[in-house]
């Protein structure tokens, strides 16, 4: 147990420290500089001349040079030689040149080789100031005599870019849909060597945004296409730190070459509604690609006759963010584009706000309102609905019970022994004599009296038709190969160590049935839980590996709830496990905190919780027990009304357990009928002897 803790403790420690060292992805509003809204139109900055934008691209894209690329491929997606044979020729075929701007570069972009569960498009590694210098002071130092190949550009154009991993173009076509989705075609040219882009491209995408108001919003996925050089590939959406990951569903190896992806996908709950105007925030390229940028641009269409109220970019790094190098072009009346005029290196991003007229945006109906709201709260509603089934399920059990009209049709196994217990809630010498009379029923053992003398005979050594509980009481009664016990105050150990294992098998047994009898609840209770969170799962990226972890919080938070409900004595080890108790509570709450609200982690404790206390309370003598109690006493009752009957012949063997563990000795003995099977006079004496 202690291991397993400390190795959830080093867990989250683990997953701290490693989320704290990734770049910061900003999709928090609040982190962007704000400028007073304008409502009378769109900002001045966007008054230029139409169709700019296409020449823009042309005259920064267009090549001046002409080279032919030669040995570069540009239509070959799944052959690559092995590892190995492309390093070595890779390495062999490199100038001197070549070598010293990729060592250059290495060092500038920090991107030392990542573990093989990593893809190495995506940077995990801090920003700081001096790898920000290193960057830029590399970029600006290139000059023709590097190695560089010729790249086709989406608008027919040629360019002459470096022969180093990078992203030399990235075009974001967004349209703004009058219901509040948010449509993007993305165009991005990358030149891969089998590096970073071994595995394919990944697109990061934010899993929240967060308005100015801090209110956080959960932003919902749908894609539509993915190809390179127009082949189509299968793509998925998987949940990683902190960020939801577009990448290759399946592996593939991206043989070196130039390659022109193209993405299409729909998100849904971008569109921020501060209730007297509209807002889409987004960051265009996000911060967390391992590659540097080169041309950037975007083209943004809002619902036609509404144009843009204001409209701000900004590029940089999360904590310098700049309103300089972006030239906003005017793409007509419903559209306009802007394009950044430096390159992005790796950490920074390219952010815009465009702030709308509140009836730009139709309002959602009621169903749509019902769906958007399942969506961005759908693990407090599942774990909540879950909640509310578990507490009402067992209410009305309860209830049920209260009119003696539970229908258990598991019967308990009422020996002398369990008698004794239900009818008197107690576990005592008295019971050891119960047991005593059970063997003798049984043929183990024989009972005789002489005057004050009770002595127990072992009649046989065949104890097959005992468990192994009864078996070890009587090995304990009959040591060293015994047969004869002179029950007397010498040989009270002997009967105490029996009655350990005597009082053993009757908390055994009394679990057994506790556990059969609540089967049901829990089996209903846990599977509406696990019926929750498998539909929370469903709304996350990474569905299996999401229920998995969900379980195991689940079983940390069982833990937990179990040494609350553990009856210790001692006080120290109570305390010791009480604290361990709150120590695991926390853990498995802040590991569902790291997949759904708070709120929702909350709420499962608490079915939890409610759980151990139902099937605690079901298990109390007012609870299912009851019924049991009520059995035994009619077994007292029958006792009574059949005392005349029972006191003659061999039938009183099959009863005198129940008579002694219920105390009706002193009602059988009044008669003074000689019955050589009656041996309720013997276990009087014996437990008298015992006493002295």
């Amino acid at each position: 147990m202690k291991n397993f803790f400390l190795s959830c403790l080093l867990f989250c420690l683990f997953y701290s420290f490693s989320a704290s060292a990734k770049i910061n992805e900003i999709f928090d509003i609040t982190q962007i500089p704000q400028q007073q809204s304008q409502k009378n139109g769109v900002n001045k900055q966007f008054d230029v001349p139409e169709n700019i934008f296409s020449e823009f691209l042309k005259e920064r894209l267009q090549n001046v040079v002409k080279q032919d690329p030669g040995q570069v491929k540009s239509n070959s997606v799944f052959v690559e030689p092995s590892e190995e044979a492309r390093k070595n020729q890779q390495k062999e075929s490199k100038g001197f040149f070549e070598k010293i701007y990729d060592n250059a570069l290495q060092r500038a972009l920090n991107s030392a080789p990542l573990p093989n569960t990593e893809r190495r498009d995506i940077n995990t590694h801090a920003i700081n100031a001096e790898n920000i210098r290193k960057q830029q002071n590399d970029w600006e130092r290139q000059s023709p005599d590097f190695p560089s190949i010729n790249v086709t550009m989406p608008d027919g154009s040629t360019a002459l870019v470096p022969a180093q991993e990078h992203i030399p173009f990235f075009m974001s076509e967004i349209q703004i849909l009058t219901n509040g989705m948010v449509k993007f075609d993305e165009t991005i040219v990358v030149v891969a060597n089998g590096e970073k882009l071994k595995n394919g491209l990944s697109k990061p995408l934010p899993q929240k945004i967060v308005d100015k108001n801090g209110k956080e919003s959960k932003l919902d996925y749908s894609i539509l296409s993915v190809s390179a050089n127009d082949q189509i590939l299968d793509y998925t959406i998987v949940e990683k730190n902190g960020l939801n990951m577009l990448v290759p569903n399946g592996e593939y190896v991206l043989q070196p070459g130039v390659y022109t992806y193209k993405l299409s996908y729909v998100v849904s709950g971008a569109v921020l509604d501060y209730q007297d105007f509209r807002e889409f925030y987004w960051n265009i390229t996000g911060n967390a690609w391992n590659l540097v940028i080169a041309k950037i641009a975007a083209k943004i269409s809002f619902p036609a006759g509404f144009p843009p109220l204001r409209v701000n970019s900004y590029s940089g790094y999360a904590n310098q963010l700049e309103i300089n190098n972006v030239l906003p072009v005017n793409e007509g009346s419903d559209a306009f584009g802007l394009v950044l005029t430096r390159p992005l290196f790796v950490g920074e991003g390219f952010h815009v706000i465009v702030s709308l007229p509140e009836e730009s945006i139709m309002p959602l109906g009621l169903v749509d309102r019902f769906f958007s709201f399942l969506t961005q709260h759908s693990d407090i509603l599942f774990s909540l609905a879950a909640f509310i089934a578990i507490l009402l399920s067992f209410i009305i059990s309860w209830y049920y019970m209260k009119q003696n009209k539970d229908v258990s049709k598991l019967n308990l196994k009422k020996n002398g022994v369990m008698c004794r217990y239900l009818n008197l809630n107690r576990f005592d010498a008295t019971s050891i004599g119960c047991f005593l009379l059970e063997m003798y029923k049984k043929n183990i053992i024989d009972i005789q009296k002489a005057d004050e003398t009770v002595l127990l005979i072992k009649k046989t050594d065949n104890l097959s038709a005992l468990n192994r509980y009864e078996k070890k009481a009587i090995n304990k009664l009959f040591e060293k190969g015994d047969a004869v016990l002179n029950a007397c105050k010498q040989n009270w150990l002997k009967f105490k160590r029996a009655a350990f294992f005597i009082e053993k098998n009757l908390k055994t047994n009394l679990r057994t049935y506790l556990f059969k009898i609540n089967f049901v609840y829990l089996l209903f209770s846990f599977g509406m839980l696990l019926f929750a969170e498998a539909c929370i799962a469903l709304e996350k990226p990474a569905t299996f590996y999401t229920f998995l972890y969900m379980l195991l919080s689940n079983l940390i938070m069982i833990l937990g709830v179990a040494t609350f409900i553990l009856t210790l004595r001692n006080l120290i080890a109570k305390i010791v496990i009480r604290f361990f108790g709150i120590l695991f509570l926390g853990a498995s709450v802040l590991m569902l905190c790291g997949l759904v609200h708070p709120s929702a982690a909350f709420i499962i404790l608490l079915c939890i919780i409610t759980i151990n206390l139902y099937t605690n309370i079901y298990s109390q003598r007012n609870g299912l027990l009851r019924l049991q109690i009520n059995d035994v006493k009619n077994i007292r009752l029958n006792l009574l009304q059949q005392k005349e009957h029972l006191l003659f012949g061999k039938g009183i063997i099959n009863v005198q357990e129940n008579i002694l563990a219920l105390d009706l000795v002193e009602e059988y003995s009044q008669a003074h009928v000689k019955n050589d099977y009656n041996k309720l006079d013997a276990m009087v004496t014996m437990l008298q002897n015992l006493k002295k």
